[in-house]
Formats: structure tokens, sequence, C-alpha cells
């Protein structure tokens, strides 16, 4: 269908103000046959929060948002195609924790702004060319473009903010091999042969590599495939809550979708971050970010940036700061003593409860951390306190998991085969934060009474069996019950064989939406 440049006017409180769009219809006269009809008039905005195909007419100066919300049905990823668009002089289209397609038929005319914000993507493969001076923005993080290599960008257009979380995905190349950036072009190359070439503009260091999308195309970003060892970004194409992460025995990330038929399962060598199309999830193999996210929670009353999870995280695994260390440095920044530092040790104790615990204090709490305070403990060994309580972990179970909490509730269900009461997760809990042993914990499950009924009386090749039965609610597999056989005989305690079971990726899988284990949501 060839381009047809017609002139609107529209008329805003008397004021008739004519402007013109680059309009391509699916029929004579640019005549749309899209099913949902969405028409922003001059100065106006609108959002489109539910999953649809869409004819728009944008006005000049409008702005449209593209965003998963509240209110969003549960289900609905919030995929979006605008089938036709006619979009003015001025105007913007934003996308965040959605993704949008501008189809074929859609053409973009002069002066519009594309921003890709937090999750966002943004297929713009079938568009015949940005105009002059329609930049599209990367503003959030985890942001994706997907392009055509042979997108035409016009004059004082271009591709703004890429950044190490933003990944450029190109639909139409089967095949590459690596990636470089200098004075201002992305280049992709096939071998020697470049096959994608794109005027951008970033603020990143590292180096490039390329992976494939799975859906016949490539993806480039700062450390994916070939990039040096830097840890993937990994595209999903649902929502969070429709995936399990696991931690592999290796400390890989294992995904799977349990939407059938869509990405399957996976498991990924080097990654970290995980796209999803509501947000951006961050792998923890080593548990180091989950107690810096609970920090930042507890301290800001805010979920954590990535750039300061990273900053902190990496601090602590490198050896340079402690998890308390962190903690005294979120109680000496401008932020927590905005929020803090005005106020008495009973406010400060009392904002806490608010901030971290969502309630207030019990007399008796309060006066311990009053206790504290006044006996030289200081405000961080607070925050501290309130952030590795067992309350704020189960608080925020939803977002982010915590390694010793995984480990207890593991290991509750593997040794008693039942669900754990929240009295007894607490203490099993309390003795692996204060520093004991997984295997001390397990020993201590199997001193108990209930676990001496069900295990006891058992030859190992029966403990084995029984294992296999409660744990992983199976028989057992022939190699594998030879493999624990042989540990038993060669020494192994009864304790290593439960801890083994208990800390399995097969387990792992089966127990990650009760523990959230070893990734953040960061929303």
């Amino acid at each position: 269908m060839p381009r047809q440049r017609r002139e609107e006017v529209c008329s805003v409180s008397g004021l008739e103000i004519s402007f013109r769009y680059l309009c391509i219809g699916a029929g004579q006269d640019g005549e749309s046959q899209a099913s949902t009809l969405i028409n922003v008039p001059l100065l106006s905005s609108r959002t489109i929060s539910t999953s649809g195909d869409y004819n728009v007419t944008l006005g000049a100066s409008s702005r449209i948002v593209v965003e998963r919300n509240d209110a969003t049905p549960a289900n609905d990823p919030v995929v979006v195609s605008f089938s036709t668009a006619s979009i003015g002089l001025l105007s913007s289209i934003t996308v965040q924790h959605a993704a949008l397609e501008i189809s074929n038929l859609a053409g973009i005319n002069v002066l519009t702004n594309f921003d890709i914000g937090d999750g966002g993507k943004l297929d713009l493969s079938n568009t015949i060319n940005l105009n002059v001076a329609s930049p599209i923005n990367f503003t959030g993080v985890g942001g994706v473009l997907v392009v055509d290599h042979d997108l035409d960008i016009g004059l004082l257009s271009g591709i703004r903010g890429f950044d190490a979380d933003d990944v450029i995905s190109f639909r139409d190349i089967p095949v590459a091999t690596s990636a470089s950036y200098a004075n201002g072009v992305l280049q992709v190359y096939n071998g020697t042969e470049q096959v994608a070439r794109l005027a951008i503009n970033g603020d990143f260091s590292g180096p490039l590599g390329v992976q494939l999308d799975g859906q016949g195309g490539i993806n480039v970003g700062i450390g994916l495939g070939n990039g040096g060892g830097l840890p993937n970004d990994v595209n999903a194409r649902g929502l969070h809550s429709e995936y399990i992460l696991a931690r592999t025995d290796l400390g890989q990330l294992y995904l799977q979708d349990q939407v059938s038929g869509r990405d399957g399962s996976t498991t990924i060598t080097d990654g970290k971050y995980v796209l999803f199309s509501d947000g951006v999830g961050r792998f923890d193999a080593s548990g180091v970010a989950q107690e810096v996210a609970h920090l930042y929670k507890a301290a800001f009353n805010r979920m954590a940036d990535a750039d300061g999870l990273e900053f902190w995280t990496n601090r602590v695994e490198s050896g340079i700061q402690t998890e308390r260390g962190v903690a005294t440095g979120f109680t000496e920044s401008d932020e927590f003593r905005n929020a803090y530092g005005s106020l008495d040790d009973l406010g400060f104790v009392q904002q806490l409860y608010r901030n971290v615990l969502g309630r207030e204090g019990e007399q008796a709490g309060v006066e311990n951390w009053l206790t504290l305070l006044q006996s030289g403990g200081g405000r961080d060994a607070a925050l501290y306190g309130f952030s590795t309580s067992f309350e704020n972990v189960v608080n925020n179970l939803s977002v982010m998991g915590d390694d010793e909490y995984g480990h207890a509730y593991r290991l509750y269900e593997a040794a008693l085969n039942r669900a754990p009461e929240t009295a007894g997760l607490n203490f099993w809990y309390n003795h692996l934060e204060s520093g004991q042993s997984l295997t001390w914990v397990a020993q201590g499950f199997m001193n108990s009474d209930e676990y001496q009924q069900k295990y006891g009386g058992l030859d190992n090749g029966n403990f084995v069996e029984q294992l296999y039965q409660n744990v992983l609610g199976r028989g057992s597999d022939s190699a594998g019950f030879q493999n624990w056989m042989n540990a038993l005989n060669s020494g192994a305690s009864r304790a290593d064989v439960l801890l083994g079971f208990s800390d399995s990726l097969e387990n792992r899988i089966q127990t990650a939406e009760q523990t959230h284990d070893n990734w953040i949501f960061l929303s």
C-alpha cells in the first residue's frame, strides 16, 4: 500500500489548527481495518493497559502510554499492536512494562518521540522509516528495541540513552558472531561480513555481544553471548509470575516458562537479568543481591535501583564490605538522613516498624530496639536487624527471596514431608541467619522425634528410596539411587544426603513458588 500524505484539521476550544500526518491505510482512502479505534485529541494523553490490536490517531502535541499497571488484568502481559497509526506533530509514545509493535501499516511523522521505559519493548521491525527529528529514547532499565537492519532513521532522529541494561534486537538477521560500537555507530558482523549498522548514542562500557533471540533474529547488548563472558540478559515473553527461576548445583540460572509452547525451559551459564513483559528480574546465585535488596527496601522503603544494587552487591561479593557495612553506608546516605535524620530514637524505631514491617511496633519489641540504640548499637545495627528479620523476609517473598529462608523451608519439607509451620520455620531460619551450618540444621531435623518416626528404622537403601518419594515425589532412578548409596557407603552422613536432596535443582524447582529463592523482581 503506497504511503499517502493528508492534512487533518482539529478544533479545540474554538481554535482551528492544521497539521500533517503521514498515514498508511489498509483500504481505500487510508481507512483502517483495525479492531479498536483510539483517538487522542490535540494536547491530550491516553494510556493503553490491556493487550490488543489498535487503530490509533494521535493528535499534535499529544501522548499515548502503553504500560502494564494496576488496571491491567492479572494474566495480561500487555502486548499491543498499532495496525494503523496517524501520529501527529510533536506527539510522543511511551512503552513500559509492556510490548508495543507498530506494524507495517503505520507511519511515523515528524517530531515524534518514542520513549522505552522500564521493561518496555518497542517493535519497529515492520516500520518503513523514522522521519525528521523523531528520536527513540531508552529512559529506563531493561528496554528492548526491535528493528530491521535497514531501518531508515531520518535527520535529527537517532537512538539515544542506550546503556548496559538495554538490548537492540534485529528481527531479520538470523546469524551474527560479533558486534562493536564506535563513533556513534553500532555494527554487527557475521564473521567478517557486516550484516547490520545502526546509529545510536549511548552511555555504556564493556564489550558488546550477540545472542539468538529465539524468534529467528539476534539480540545485541552489553555482555550478551560472546561479549567477554559478562552475564547474559535473558528475554522472556511472558509475565514474571509465569516463570520458575532456580539456581542449579553449579550456580547457573534455570528458567522455565510455565505457559506451554512459548519459551520452554533452559539453563543459562552466565545469566543475570531476565527481561519479562512486566518488569525485570535479577538472578542471584550467591544470595548477596537478595540481602542488599532487603536492605534497600528497609532503609528507603523502595525497591533497589539496578545500578545501586550492582554497586553494593559487588562490594560484598568482592570482600570490600560486609552486609552490615552496606547497612552502615545506607544510614550515612542523604536519602536515609532525609527520611530518618530528624527523628529521635523512639521515632526512628517506630518509623522502621512502619516502613519495614508495615505495622506499629509492639511495646516489648520497641523497648528492645531502644535498648540496643541507647547502649551504643547504632542505627545501622537496627536497620540491619529489621532487614534480616524473619517477618521482613516473609513480607517480601512475592518480589525477593532469601538464602537462609530458602534453605530452611526446603529442609523442613525434605526432612518432615510437610509444609513448615511459622514458628518452626522462624526457629531454623534464625539459626541459619546467626551462622549455623546447613549440615548442623539438617542434623537438627534428623534428631527430632517427628523425623525419627519417619526414617529412624530404615536401612540406607530404604532411607534413600523414602527421600525420593518424600522430597521429589517420585521413585528413584537407578543411577541416582546408586550414587547416593555409594556416598553413604563411602562415609557421607545421612544429614549430608538429606541436604543433597533438599538443595537439588529438582527440589528447588518444586519449591520455587514458596521461596522465591535466588532472584529479585525489580518491578
